[in-house]
């Protein structure tokens, strides 16, 4: 099973602006992951009221979560547990 993350938190301090909303955003990036046969695409979309910005699956980040570092390993962390089940 491919999963795809599509992170999609807010604004960028270095552009001035959400590039999840940008031309050739989350949106495009959901398509070609969908195009690529993915099985699971999810956007974790930073706080839960951008939820209903995105299509399909979306997470909101976790409220123990105050940075990029903290959601990556967030992820890291749910996805080896995922796949320790598995087995």
């Amino acid at each position: 099973m491919v999963t795809v993350f599509i992170l999609a938190g807010g604004k960028s301090r270095r552009m001035g602006q959400d590039k999840a909303m940008m031309e050739r955003g989350v949106g495009y990036l959901h398509t070609l992951a969908n195009l690529c046969d993915v099985d699971r695409v999810i956007t974790l979309c930073g706080e839960g009221f951008r939820q209903s910005l995105f299509e399909g699956e979306t997470w909101p980040d976790p409220e123990s979560c105050h940075s990029l570092c903290e959601v990556l390993q967030w992820m890291l962390d749910f996805l080896i547990t995922a796949i320790s089940q598995s087995f």
